[in-house]
């Protein structure tokens, strides 16, 4: 058997570059853990070890749920190798490929997000112990076969700001050369791609989870050149296409487009402030109805008249709106509705015609609610939708024998 350390050496997982890392059974403990070994000869390199050492110790100390526990730093035959938790599961990469076809639909998008959320959680956290990633990318994110999810590699990872939480034996920047590139350059921000490693900082990792959504919503990373050098220097200058552009003929919500292109701003300042300012703003997007169709009507517009037939509702996202009726002495305003106001909902629930017309009185922009959305949301087949149902119902039998007496000179329909 072979062994290292105290593991028993199974089968391999992963190797690239920097080692290989291979499933290793702990006879003691009675588990199994991943372990990294650094690559046969690199000991030699002074820096390599460092690096490697630094990833063991700052990894081990950030303890949270969306970061691989460290179970053992050690040396085997003169090479350090890492222990940690052995993930279950796929990277975003092999998601994002096997999802290649239909990355821009609403479950697959939400998906994404959700799952990014959580990158966020575990960036954020470094964050606040003075710790910044630098190598945020779909290949370096674990999902787990029950949802987990987990960012990984942490090996260019250096401390900034306040670090008193952190403590390492080694400085994993000893020895970097000025004009030393460090990440990946078909995400990274223009100042890793300039190398300029004094600016690298936490709005570092606001680009690169951001450049990691634009991958997951587009099939390929921001920059992607034929050659390495023109990719860097694509990142370099910032020269990318717009993320409508990259998507193609398929829509992507500009709220969402609005979030990845202030995280992606050239300018650090321009940027989000923090990881947790960024993940506020992708939260309500989530919530906001985004898979919703969106329809912009020009100020003065009838978006509907009365008598028209149900077949959508609406939810107002901008501008306003004025609800009116026709009498026998012509149109009468009834109500002005604002951002965050529903209407036409009753005649979608009871599939009747519109009881009163809506016109728009600034440039308005509207989600738009249709039948089998409504009937999915509510789920109108169970006891809830025949609840909502019966009463949008009721309300249309009351209005309607409203406008009975009002038409009888009974009574009066108040725009309030």
């Amino acid at each position: 058997m072979k062994r290292i350390g105290p593991y028993v050496e199974e089968e391999e997982i992963a190797r690239g570059g920097m080692g290989v890392i291979v499933s290793g059974f702990d006879p003691r403990l009675r588990r199994r853990s991943a372990v990294k070994l650094l690559a046969e000869g690199k000991e030699e390199n002074a820096e390599r070890v460092r690096r490697f050492v630094a990833e063991a110790q700052i990894t081990g100390q950030l303890e949270h749920p969306n970061i691989v526990p460290v179970h053992q730093l050690g040396a085997h035959d003169g090479r350090p190798y890492l222990a940690m938790r052995q993930v279950h599961g796929v990277t975003l990469g092999d998601i994002i490929h096997e999802n290649r076809r239909r990355l821009l639909e609403p479950s697959v998008v939400e998906d994404t997000l959700r799952t990014m959320l959580r990158v966020c959680d575990a960036v954020a956290y470094a964050h606040s112990k003075g710790v910044i990633h630098l190598d945020v990318k779909p290949a370096n994110i674990m999902v787990g076969r029950f949802g987990q999810v987990y960012l990984m590699d942490w090996g260019l990872a250096r401390l900034v700001g306040d670090t008193s939480d952190i403590e390492l034996s080694v400085d994993p920047l000893r020895g970097l050369r000025k004009n030393q590139m460090l990440g990946t350059p078909a995400y990274m921000a223009p100042e890793m791609a300039k190398s300029e490693h004094d600016r690298c900082g936490p709005q570092t990792d606001v680009f690169l989870i951001a450049a990691t959504i634009w991958h997951c919503l587009v099939g390929k990373p921001p920059y992607l050149e034929p050659t390495l050098r023109d990719t860097v220097y694509k990142a370099a200058m910032s020269d990318r296409p717009s993320l409508e552009e990259a998507a193609g003929d398929v829509p992507i919500a500009k709220q969402l487009v609005d979030i990845l292109e202030r995280a992606m701003a050239p300018k650090i300042e321009d940027r989000y402030a923090s990881v947790e300012e960024m993940q506020r703003d992708l939260e309500r997007f989530l919530r906001g109805g985004w898979f919703l169709p969106v329809r912009e009507v020009s100020a003065g517009a009838v978006i509907y008249n009365q008598n028209d037939p149900g077949d959508a509702a609406y939810i107002i996202q901008r501008g306003r709106v004025e609800v009116f009726i026709e009498t026998r002495t012509g149109r009468r305003a009834v109500r002005v509705m604002g951002p965050g106001e529903v209407f036409g909902e009753i005649a979608v629930l009871t599939g009747g015609a519109r009881t009163a017309g809506v016109r728009a009185i600034d440039d308005v922009r509207l989600l738009v609610v249709d039948a089998q959305v409504l009937e999915k949301g509510l789920g109108l087949n169970s006891w809830l939708g025949a609840f909502v149902t019966t009463l949008a119902e009721r309300f249309r039998e009351a209005d309607a024998r409203l406008r009975r007496y009002e038409r009888r000179g009974l009574a009066t329909i108040s725009p309030e």
